[in-house]
């Protein structure tokens, strides 16, 4: 399945590429209610969590948090996001197979921060990336093109939430 995540662009969407898949698949999470509740398990074909209980992977409006990072982070109405950033937040494939992260557009809510990648296997460690900064006051593509994999776990340096909404 060929996946690609992106974030905060003109569509407002995350595009991931399946294994066995003849084309990508866009999540612009326009169709969740964007009140701050978690993103359900097999949203898009993937499971979205925290590694720590305390933690969630939620959809939220462009309009809820005006001047923050929520706002200028988000293409169209709505976006995902993960807080708190000091937990991995893990996209895993909600069944059997892979996927190709290509990219997604990022932003931080209330303070600039820090993000590393990590793209696994079957618990196998395959890709890790650089460090990316993103700012609260625009968003940034960030383009990975890891294929085979069917865990992203995404790391930020800061307590508050990142934005993915892409294209």
């Amino acid at each position: 399945m060929e996946i690609k995540l992106l974030a905060a662009l003109a569509v407002g969407s995350l595009l991931f590429g399946m294994s066995g898949a003849a084309s990508a698949t866009v999540l612009t999470f326009e169709d969740l209610p964007g009140d701050g509740s978690a993103i359900s398990a097999g949203y898009g074909g993937f499971d979205w969590k925290t590694s720590s209980n305390v933690g969630r992977v939620g959809s939220t409006s462009a309009q809820r948090y005006p001047g923050s990072g929520y706002e200028v982070g988000t293409i169209g109405k709505i976006s995902a996001y993960s807080a708190p950033n000091n937990y991995p937040t893990d996209i895993t494939l909600a069944g059997p197979g892979t996927f190709t992260f290509n990219g997604a557009q990022f932003t931080s809510a209330w303070e600039n921060q820090t993000l590393t990648f990590e793209g696994y296997k079957d618990g196998k460690l395959l890709y890790t990336s650089a460090s990316y900064s993103i700012t609260t006051t625009s968003p940034l593509w960030i383009s990975l093109n890891w294929s085979g994999i069917d865990d992203l776990r995404i790391y930020g340096t800061a307590e508050r939430a990142m934005i993915i909404s892409g294209v």
